[in-house]
């Protein structure tokens, strides 16, 4: 072998000997590079599977509260249910308890007006009753004061015509030519409107003020049905049944309702009969409130008087009476009425000197003004008086009121 071929032996053997190393070196880092490979992959599926795990506790944990959360909510869904119908039997027992409340206060009211029907009624005195017509003829003379303060004498002779004779002025209008009856004109309206009122809602046929006149007409034929039946003996239970009757009806609501619409018509109806007396005087305006005022004492009046068991009358009779035999004033007779003086339209005062014919006679009966107010006497037939008749008279001589000083006495006319 050759020095080149050694070289050359020599060469390859040293370039096979660095490939193999080489080639040792690649496969020891390939190894070392798988080996770091496997351990990340092994890191890997650690983490995996770790993650996995805690996923699944997670899951399961959360499905461990849904399920609570579900029975929550069901045992919730129950309560709700339960409260439900709780409040339901609650708003039953309610209902009843309430309907059972309204039938013992019927009940309760029941025996109260059976009660009520047991015991004897309340009723008015004979002075509360006689206060309250003389309050209404106060109220009559107040309004039609009021109405007529500015207008000159004689304003009721300038609006005198036949159609106002017809709605029922007293005949003492139509007085003889030169009588001078101007100072007795408010008392004339007082007169007229008086009878206005009492024939709406005085007179013994008025029941109760609002009834419709069929009803009305009725009770009235009932009422002088039993009457005629046993006219001495039953006379105190038709009236106790003609008190009952009236409380009955006062006690409606309906018909208070109803006798309040009628006062009101009444009261504007009595306006209307101002106005037409007064047609003339176009500029006199009657105080609505004082004529409502008057109406509502009259209807009150009116009630008061019918609830009673006593028979209480308005007398026209004695001086009715009195105008058949010539409208005679005797001198005993005066202490019966309360009088005012035709000549000045003034009231006769107690301590008066009127003079007196040989037989008593000082004068004549003119007018009734307001009629007496009595109550039946529950001893004799006389009626006992609780207001004296309001007449006019026309004395035969001039009336001198007496005054008495301390020191000294004097007399004046009137």
């Amino acid at each position: 072998m050759t020095q080149n071929d050694q070289d050359t032996t020599q060469r390859s053997q040293a370039t096979e000997n660095s490939l193999v190393s080489r080639i040792t070196e690649l496969e020891e880092e390939n190894l070392s590079l798988w080996t770091v490979v496997g351990q990340q992959a092994t890191d890997r599926d650690e983490t995996r599977a770790k993650d996995t795990a805690e996923r699944d506790a997670e899951i399961k944990t959360l499905r461990d509260v849904k399920a609570d959360l579900e029975q929550k909510l069901k045992t919730a869904q129950q309560d709700l249910a339960s409260v439900q119908e709780l409040s339901e039997r609650r708003k039953k027992e309610e209902e009843r308890l309430l309907a059972q409340n309204a039938q013992l206060m019927r009940n309760l009211e029941g025996c109260t007006d059976r009660i009520f029907q047991m015991q004897p009624p309340k009723v008015a005195t004979d002075e509360e009753i006689s206060n309250a017509y003389a309050c209404l003829r106060k109220s009559i003379s107040d309004w039609v004061a009021g109405t007529v303060e500015e207008l000159d004498d004689g304003f009721l002779g300038r609006s005198f015509d036949v159609e106002l004779h017809r709605n029922g002025l007293p005949y003492l209008i139509r007085c003889p030519e030169g009588f001078n009856w101007a100072p007795l004109e408010a008392l004339l309206l007082q007169c007229h409107i008086f009878g206005f009122i009492y024939l709406a809602l005085l007179h013994p046929q008025r029941i109760w003020p609002g009834m419709h006149p069929e009803m009305e007409k009725l009770l009235n034929h009932i009422i002088h049905g039993l009457d005629k039946i046993s006219p001495r003996k039953g006379l105190e239970s038709i009236q106790m049944w003609q008190g009952d009757l009236q409380r009955a009806l006062s006690t409606l609501v309906l018909t208070k309702n109803q006798m309040q619409a009628r006062l009101n018509e009444i009261a504007r109806q009595a306006m209307q009969e101002m106005a037409s007396l007064l047609a003339e005087h176009s500029n006199v305006a009657p105080d609505w409130k004082a004529c409502e005022k008057l109406i509502n004492e009259a209807g009150t009046l009116a009630l008061t008087m019918r609830e009673s068991h006593i028979k209480y009358d308005f007398d026209f009779g004695q001086y009715n009476a009195d105008r058949r035999s010539g409208n005679v004033m005797l001198s005993n007779d005066i202490g019966k009425f309360e009088i005012f003086d035709r000549a000045t339209g003034q009231p006769i005062p107690r301590r008066a000197d009127i003079t007196s014919d040989e037989d008593g006679h000082v004068g004549r009966r003119s007018a009734l003004v307001f009629p007496g107010l009595t109550r039946q006497s529950r001893r004799d037939e006389v009626p006992l008086v609780l207001q004296k008749p309001v007449i006019v008279v026309a004395f035969d001589h001039p009336v001198t009121r007496i005054t008495r000083p301390k020191n000294t006495e004097s007399v004046r006319l009137i």
